[in-house]
């Protein structure tokens, strides 16, 4: 049973008698990498979210890792799913993307999917006219639809026909303005180039000793050495760099930072982030600075504190604690980054304190130059968090973006949105499967119109820090 219980709110009671032992609910809640919990009450299985209007896939998972739906869930496809703020069946569609897509020229294109068997054609009706929607896709449940509008007004209202007849039901209302926010003209061709600035360009030239590097040692790389590889980059066809974290943080990849408003000195301080910016923009090139702020190390000063005086600190609150006193190794007595990665506590990312401190990190780099922020795992973020960045940054600097790193493939629940853009992973794993002689790139393009990726809300890429280069 799927229950609104407060549709302003959109908090939503997502039930089941399904299954025995414990239950998860999986699906994009905000990710398929994220199960919930369920509980028991009342004889059923339960979990309680807070989203808004959308058509969600879910699945329940079972403690042996075996699937199953509730028989009383709508579906599409294989999945259950769970529709807040949308239509009844037979027809699939809420106010919000992929569903409803609001282009940059003002242009709208609504989706929607028809159940098989209830018919063959869909048209949406809008001010008294009834306008068919063409087909362009289809799984094994459903026929999928959509219908351009030229530019519109700020608020538009709509329902469904089929045959002519009028799907019951309330109709669906959605002010524009809340699903897209202007890109700034540089991005929308950009083409951006990751830089892992330890492992990257040394000024000097004068590496560490390569026999001694590792996962866990520095290399040397430094933002001057950057500075000196642009004419290369540039001439490569670069018109953005993207530099993994520059701050304070004991470790290569600075993704576990002390200070995440501060530039490590180790890659030249302040002085060598202006010298790079002051280049960058001598060749009309931007720079793109990347925030890890679901968690970090443990030596960050109000960790170091909530260690010292455990729920005495008025920085209890501010992490995913457990119990005090705190334990080195994989049980610390609080909620760590995952990978066992237990010297770098979550940050409780609901609580106001810390998402005021987050955004203050944001707004700091764009204050200091940066041309853009990148989200570090954004999907494990709020989404009025991940709004109010976005705001605090354009604030900062009207012409920076944020774009966000989104793994899973709903990028359209973050972009445009919340965000300016998120990470189309699809598009590298279409490109490797076609380097091994896949056929994966129809597929894929098939989801990437649906899904509002192939545009400059969606970062395609071939490989980040994360990914193996498709050479090897």
């Amino acid at each position: 049973m799927i229950r609104v219980l407060d549709e302003g709110a959109a908090l939503v009671t997502v039930s089941t008698r399904a299954g025995a032992g414990t239950l998860s609910l999986v699906g994009e809640l905000p990710c398929w990498q994220q199960p919930i919990e369920m509980e028991r009450a009342s004889g059923a299985w339960q979990a309680q979210l807070r989203v808004g209007p959308g058509v969600y896939p879910m699945k329940l998972r079972d403690a042996s890792g075996a699937w199953a739906l509730d028989p009383a869930w709508r579906t599409s496809g294989e999945n259950g799913v769970l529709v807040v703020g949308g239509t009844a069946e037979p027809v699939l569609h809420a106010p919000a993307a992929p569903w409803l897509t609001v282009h940059e020229d003002g242009r709208v294109t609504i989706r929607a999917a028809l159940r098989r068997g209830a018919g063959e054609k869909l048209a949406v009706r809008l001010d008294d006219e009834t306008l068919p929607m063409r087909v362009v896709g289809g799984d094994a449940t459903h026929l999928w639809f959509e219908r351009e509008l030229a530019g519109t007004t700020k608020t538009i209202e709509y329902t469904f026909a089929i045959r002519e007849r009028v799907i019951e039901g309330a109709a669906m209302r959605a002010t524009l303005r809340e699903h897209a926010a202007p890109l700034p003209a540089w991005w929308r061709d950009a083409v951006v180039y990751t830089i892992f600035v330890d492992r990257f360009r040394r000024a000097d030239g004068a590496w560490r000793d390569p026999s001694a590097w590792s996962r866990e040692t520095r290399a040397g790389g430094d933002l001057d050495g950057v500075t000196a590889a642009l004419p290369y980059l540039h001439d490569l066809g670069v018109t953005a760099l993207h530099l993994t974290p520059i701050c304070e943080s004991p470790s290569p990849h600075r993704y576990d930072a002390i200070d995440p408003s501060a530039i490590a000195s180790e890659l030249g301080g302040e002085a060598a982030f202006a010298r790079l910016l002051e280049a960058a923009h001598g060749k009309s090139m931007r720079v793109i600075v990347d925030i890890a702020s679901t968690h970090v190390h443990r030596d960050f000063a109000p960790f170091e504190d909530v260690r010292a005086r455990g729920p005495e600190s008025p920085y209890w609150r501010w992490f995913q604690t457990q119990r005090w006193p705190f334990f080195d190794g994989y049980d610390p007595g609080y909620q760590h980054y995952q990978k066992g990665q237990w010297e770098e506590p979550l940050l409780a990312v609901d609580e106001p304190e810390v998402q005021e401190l987050i955004v203050g990190w944001f707004a700091t780099w764009a204050k200091r130059g940066a041309d853009g922020l990148r989200v570090d795992a954004a999907a494990d973020l709020p989404r009025p968090l991940l709004a109010k960045i976005r705001t605090a940054v354009r604030a900062a600097n009207p012409q920076a973006i944020v774009f966000g790193e989104v793994v899973p493939q709903c990028l359209d629940r973050f972009a445009p949105g919340v965000l300016d853009a998120a990470t189309d992973f699809a598009h590298r794993e279409a490109i490797v499967d076609w380097v091994k002689g896949g056929h994966a790139l129809t597929e894929v393009a098939q989801a990437q119109r649906w899904r509002g990726a192939a545009s400059p809300y969606a970062l395609g890429f071939t490989s980040t820090h994360d990914q193996p280069r498709i050479k090897t």
